[in-house]
């Protein structure tokens, strides 16, 4: 009874061992295949509406999103704990082709899923709706200071 436990164990063990596996193979796979990284532009306009996605960050505060009439991306701001703007981005995903034009893509409805801390900073889940491709999924790369990186996208 003792030797079936040990071996029940030790199957339960590797079968968990390659779900995990196959599971960090599987991101690693979709991350490659992302498009970008694209790196938006500074944004220093007035954030004055309410942010329609946010995401909690600690120990850097607050990542949110806003969108504003007239403009075709989503604005990303870092919110410190103590309300004030640290910085805040225009995620505009661009297109470059090989006879010199660039094609930008709307972006709207982004929503920011979970971040995880990785060895080259932060990394932000996300999903979004675009002009140019519909439904999609992303990520944003923070530095380890909570600093904007770019992001990528499944375009």
């Amino acid at each position: 009874m003792k030797k079936a436990g040990l071996v029940l164990t030790a199957f339960v063990t590797l079968l968990v061992a390659c779900v995990l596996g196959m599971q960090s193979c599987q991101r690693k796979g979709w991350e490659a295949m992302l498009r970008g990284p694209f790196h938006g532009d500074p944004y220093d306009g007035a954030i004055t509406n309410a942010a329609v996605s946010w995401l909690h960050v600690s120990p850097a505060g607050r990542l949110e999103i806003h969108e504003f009439a007239g403009l075709t991306a989503p604005v990303l701001v870092l919110r410190s704990e103590d309300g004030s703007v640290r910085w805040s981005r225009l995620l505009l995903p661009e297109r470059k082709h090989d006879n010199g034009t660039v094609e930008r893509a709307g972006v709207r409805d982004l929503k920011l899923r979970e971040w995880e801390k990785r060895e080259t900073g932060y990394c932000i889940r996300m999903t979004c709706d675009l002009d140019l491709g519909g439904p999609e999924a992303g990520l944003i790369d923070l530095n380890n200071d909570f600093g904007f990186e770019s992001f990528r996208i499944s375009w």
